[in-house]
């Protein structure tokens, strides 16, 4: 062959390699577009779960509380019950004063109970109601996990991607060099 179809075919060739090397910027361009997009996406999502998160927690924390409250309120009418039962047992039904006070007594005492009885439903709610705040809060992190995991394993394959389209790049940069 003559020099000057040498010459060609290797103008032809480089031609062809500056296409490709321009082709490989450009997927070059968009991998790290999807990258960037990818992790906004991620960090956004995450954002939302962490303030969830802290939602939950702060409406596990008042619930508890109010448990305690509960649990407090129930206690001083069970010592107050505790008291009228044995203010009834000592009353006397022969003497007028002592009946009233045992009529009270009795009175008070069934007030008591229904005061209990409404306290322990209050408690049960809030007992179900911050069991329900846990579970929510532990599917909140669980997905909180699966997302991270997702995103850092496409981060990964993007990172993979990029590297062989740079490694691409260099063997094609000192392809075009040798020519």
């Amino acid at each position: 062959k003559s020099t000057s179809e040498q010459l060609a075919q290797k103008e032809t060739r480089i031609s062809e390699l500056a296409s490709e090397v321009e082709h490989l910027e450009a997927e070059l361009h968009d991998a790290k577009a999807e990258l960037s997009r990818s992790t906004d996406s991620f960090n956004t999502k995450v954002s939302s779960l962490q303030e969830e998160k802290r939602a939950v927690e702060m409406k596990v924390q008042e619930l508890s509380v109010k448990s305690d409250n509960a649990s407090k309120e129930v206690d001083t009418l069970r010592q107050e019950i505790a008291t009228l039962n044995q203010l009834s047992t000592d009353l006397t039904k022969d003497n007028e004063e002592n009946r009233r006070k045992y009529s009270e007594a009795e009175s008070s005492l069934t007030e008591a109970r229904g005061e209990i009885s409404s306290l322990a439903r209050k408690l049960k709610e809030a007992e179900s109601e911050i069991s329900h705040l846990s579970e929510r809060y532990s599917s909140a992190e669980e997905s909180w996990e699966t997302l991270k995991i997702d995103y850092q394993t496409e981060i990964e394959n993007l990172k993979v991607k990029y590297e062989e389209v740079l490694r691409t790049n260099d063997n094609l940069s000192t392809h075009l060099e040798t020519l």
